[in-house]
């Protein structure tokens, strides 16, 4: 096995207290939620009305690859992860918390970015170095709007962000993005 992952579909609610300090471990904080019957996660009458009506948050609560992981390994991840949420309309997802900076800085090169509390947005560039940043709990993610903000490139030019292929529910699997 080279990889295991898990998202979760959450309320809005979960999100809006993950985005305020102090930030906390998303994996370890679902979990405790969940065993005190505080679930989070959406049931699938909850997912098809906030999918149906302007969107869901998604949470990335744990990627595992194997410790010689490779970019490839990381896009082909994705791909995954694109291919499996493909006809849901998200309003955001979250990226797992990270833990190594060449991981980190993976996901910033897809097109996440870092929750910044003082803002109230996703920003870079980074105010810490990526090493002292996945120390602690943080927020790498990406929103509808961010990504309606970039521009697509078109077929057959550079490569598409992951973010865009995502968002771009009409884009068939095989499309040249």
């Amino acid at each position: 096995m080279c990889c295991v992952g898990i998202s979760s579909i959450v309320s809005e609610d979960f999100v809006d207290e993950l985005k305020r300090p102090p930030h906390f471990w998303i994996g370890a904080e679902l979990t405790r939620r969940i065993a005190r019957g505080e679930s989070p996660l959406l049931t699938a009458k909850q997912v098809r009305e906030a999918n149906a009506h302007g969107g869901l948050a998604t949470v990335i609560w744990e990627v595992c690859t194997r410790a010689e992981f490779s970019n490839e390994l990381l896009r082909f991840n994705m791909a995954g992860f694109v291919e499996m949420h493909r006809g849901y309309l998200f309003k955001e997802i979250i990226s797992p918390q990270h833990h190594t900076a060449e991981h980190l800085a993976f996901v910033l090169g897809t097109g996440g970015r870092l929750w910044d509390s003082e803002t109230g947005d996703y920003t870079l560039p980074l105010r810490e170095d990526p090493a002292e940043l996945i120390r602690k709990p943080h927020i790498i993610g990406v929103t509808r709007d961010m990504v309606d903000r970039r521009t697509a490139p078109q077929a057959g030019s550079a490569r598409c962000s992951i973010t865009i292929r995502l968002y771009s529910a009409s884009a068939p699997a095989n499309s040249a993005c």
